[in-house]
């Protein structure tokens, strides 16, 4: 027999738990909101106890009223959550905090299959960060979700209105989904699921950037904190060399970890690798403070062992740093600078940032700073251009006189 339990009671007993456990403000705000959205329902169906019935009915629901505003149902919604909240205080089970989603859940509709495939061969090819890829999954996702909505039940029935609607519904996140999409429909294309006009559909399909201004580090900070660490122990000897490649020649966090011996041409004085990110081949030269860094480290501080690594652990297994092993590093330097970065990220892409911003800053053509980062295009490094304020003023056009008679014109038609 279904257990029948007052909503009142049950939402009372939820707000005790919920304030005498630390959760947030928002969080808390967020269940009243649904608490009052359920009263609602309950009402419209003359339903007086809560079920898991109501439940079920009333999130189904909340996807008809989102679907009918031409938004997707979101799979980790605040009704969702606010549900599982109340099931467990009904039951008597303790309340586990959901700080993320589920990644490796089963995407919706009949293809998810081929969509999780697709996904796990585009991440190991790209070679994708978790975040990025999460970012994908989470369009993916809704895309499939659209579609089961939508009622395509073949990958060969997705349209060209198909798409668009999907693209259009978005409220955020349009340019991950363009990105994975465009990816998706040509894979489709390439083996003959799809026609040519659904697979480029996206193509002239307009997303309204949405700059963010890259954190920056002055050149005063740079030196504070190159200047912290201490090079007199085999571990500062590794860090500060880690730190150089990254602050004077801007290398991403993964091509300075996995750096190894045969990336360093010592006769020539370069540095010459393929980007772990891009796969794009780059030649930067070995700046002297670099190459005198590197020395002492490897004669003085580098483990002795035959790994193709220049940068090790310090103790055994003798590997190169984790991600999260190079940002704890950064971070303690940064505080022992006394960097404030409180307002901005600190992470080591923000000297990447830091080190473009400063080029701009010094009249740098924006061709050499997107060779020296290693862009693909342009476009990336086009969102510094604004930094060098001394430069755009030349392009600037000077406003027209206006004759001082038009404003005595009596003719309407002038002003139209």
């Amino acid at each position: 027999m279904e257990r029948k339990t007052n909503l009142d009671e049950l939402h009372k007993k939820l707000l005790h738990y919920l304030v005498n456990n630390n959760f947030s403000d928002y969080k808390i705000k967020a269940c009243n909101k649904v608490f009052g959205k359920l009263n609602l329902y309950m009402l419209e169906v003359g339903s007086l106890e809560y079920t898991e019935e109501v439940g079920f009915g009333f999130m189904d629901s909340v996807d008809k009223l989102r679907y009918a505003k031409n938004k997707l149902a979101r799979p980790w919604s605040d009704e969702q959550r606010y549900l599982d909240l109340i099931e467990g205080i009904a039951k008597g089970k303790s309340l586990v905090r959901k700080f993320t989603a589920n990644y490796d859940a089963k995407f919706p509709g009949t293809f998810s299959g081929y969509v999780a495939d697709f996904l796990l061969q585009y991440q190991i090819e790209r070679r994708l960060n978790s975040r990025t890829r999460n970012n994908y999954y989470r369009c993916l996702y809704r895309f499939c979700d659209r579609m089961n909505l939508d009622g395509v039940k073949k990958l060969s029935e997705i349209k060209m209105d198909n798409v668009l609607g999907f693209m259009s519904s978005l409220q955020n996140c349009k340019d991950h989904a363009k990105i994975i999409l465009k990816v998706f429909l040509a894979k489709l294309y390439e083996e003959k699921v799809i026609d040519y006009s659904t697979a480029n559909i996206l193509n002239n399909f307009k997303v309204k950037p949405t700059v963010k201004l890259p954190s920056y580090f002055s050149p005063e900070e740079i030196i504070s904190l190159e200047s912290a660490v201490d090079r007199r122990y085999p571990k500062g000897k590794r860090d500060y060399a880690m730190i150089l490649l990254a602050t004077r020649l801007g290398f991403r966090s993964s091509d300075i970890r996995f750096l190894k011996f045969k990336n360093i041409n010592w006769d020539n004085n370069l540095i010459v690798l393929e980007q772990f990110k891009t796969k794009k081949p780059i030649a930067l030269p070995l700046l002297a403070e670099i190459g005198e860094a590197l020395v002492d480290y490897i004669k003085n501080g580098r483990p002795i062992c035959k790994s193709e690594y220049i940068f090790l652990r310090i103790k055994p297994p003798y590997e190169p740093l984790a991600t999260g092993g190079f940002y704890v590093l950064v971070q303690k330097y940064l505080q022992l600078a006394n960097v404030v970065t409180s307002k901005k990220k600190s992470g080591v892409h923000a000297f990447r940032h830091s080190l473009a911003s400063n080029l701009v800053r010094k009249g740098t053509p924006i061709g050499v700073v997107s060779d020296v980062l290693g862009h693909s295009t342009y476009d990336s490094t086009n969102k510094y251009i604004h930094l060098n304020v001394r430069e755009l003023l030349t392009c600037s056009l000077d406003v027209p006189e206006i004759n001082k008679n038009f404003y005595l014109q009596l003719n309407k038609e002038a002003y139209e």
